[in-house]
């Protein structure tokens, strides 16, 4: 079996995993064909669920028995995208580690052995390459017995975790025939931050020009504002700014991604706008169902509580729906207050056609009884055709 487990960096799709790799979940164990199932864990910016096509070519691709679906469109997945795009723009000026061999190898060992007599060893790889700027030094380390062979032994680095390190070959930089990175350089000399720089400081910030803007670009691209909102996926109000920090992430890598959006950040989200609206809509669909349930509320119970509960609740819910309105996102709002509005419309049309169908009904009983009382209205008597004379 072969299981797809998408969005999981998150807390669902973390758990799930772990349930899977340790064959057991807090109710008991789980099925015994989930055991040795092949399990392909997936997040951004590897798949991208909003993407159709990317979706469809990964499951062509993996061809899945089971889909377990923990991802979902978040105002994280915004910023997460934009570090990728920032990441995808700079690094194309760097070594593809995984396609390209090393031009150097440097291995090192611990000189003491831990508690349990094994040595942590080391390999710093350096990758360059003529038509490439940055630098690469990945470092790698396994923790051995003593007197291991590990020099050359390919086997048992492929199972080995780099950290890698990123150098920006500044002399390349500055004499780069590429379009895009001569705009980016000449605009940063011409910037009064980078008049104060030295020419290396302005070939680095001349690539950070380069993310920073791809980061832009896909903060664009998502077009998440509506009318007067700037971001859906927050709350309606003026003390939330549309470019959320993303827990965990240093304030310096935040800052770095989200550059070119400094004036995003200081700007109001919203204007508690759709938290009000939400809770008229709230109020005026609980006022008109009590108006057209009235008699049937009275009659629920032999003291009239149906009554007084529908008042009740015509208090309480516009305030449940305003508390959701400011803990959770724009389109949350929206979504509450067309449902509200859908319902307001509904129950009028229908009661409209139904209190017309009755009205019609009652006509008709009005008048079969009155015919049934007086049978012979409307036809004339035999004294009334003899004029009235035996």
């Amino acid at each position: 079996m072969k299981i797809i487990v998408t969005g999981c960096k998150g807390q669902l799709g973390t758990e799930i995993l772990k349930q899977l790799r340790e064959g057991r979940s807090e109710i008991g164990p789980i099925p015994e064909k989930l055991l040795n199932a092949t399990v392909i864990a997936v997040d951004l910016p590897d798949l991208d669920i909003s993407n159709y096509k990317m979706v469809d070519e990964f499951i062509r691709r993996n061809r899945p028995d089971v889909i377990i679906n923990c991802a979902a469109y978040t105002n994280v997945d915004v910023y997460r995208k934009m570090a990728a795009k920032y990441n995808e723009a700079v690094l194309t000026y760097a070594p593809d580690t995984a396609e390209t061999q090393p031009v150097s190898v440097v291995y090192s060992t611990s000189t003491e052995g831990n508690s349990e007599g094994k040595f942590t060893c080391t390999r710093l790889e350096t990758y360059e390459q003529e038509d490439k700027l940055i630098r690469v030094i990945v470092t790698r380390t396994l923790v051995l017995d003593e007197g291991t062979e590990y020099e050359g032994k390919e086997e048992l680095w492929e199972k080995a975790e780099g950290s890698a390190q990123y150098y920006v070959l500044t002399d390349k930089v500055q004499e780069s025939g590429d379009e895009a990175i001569s705009a980016a350089l000449e605009s940063v000399k011409e910037s009064e931050e980078g008049k104060q720089l030295s020419a290396d400081e302005q070939a680095v910030l001349a690539l950070k020009t380069i993310g920073r803007n791809a980061a832009e670009k896909q903060y664009q691209a998502e077009n998440s504002h509506f009318l007067w909102i700037k971001n859906i996926w927050l709350s309606d109000t003026s003390y939330t700014h549309p470019v959320k920090m993303e827990s965990g992430v240093p304030e310096t890598t935040y800052n770095e991604i989200t550059y070119n959006l400094a004036a995003e950040k200081g700007e109001a989200n919203g204007y508690f706008i759709l938290i009000v609206i939400s809770i008229g809509s709230m109020f005026l669909s609980q006022f008109i169902l009590m108006k057209t349930q009235k008699a049937q509320n009275e009659l629920q119970t032999a003291d009239g509580r149906g009554a007084k509960t529908q008042k009740m609740m015509m208090i309480i819910m516009p305030i449940i729906f305003g508390v959701f309105a400011f803990m959770y996102s724009a389109a949350f709002s929206i979504y509450m207050i067309v449902s509200s509005l859908y319902g307001i419309v509904s129950t009028l049309l229908i009661n409209f056609f139904i209190d017309r169908k009755f009205a019609k009904i009652q006509e008709q009983e009005i008048q079969e009884k009155y015919n049934k009382r007086i049978p012979q209205a409307g036809r004339p008597t035999n004294d009334a055709r003899k004029g009235g004379k035996k």
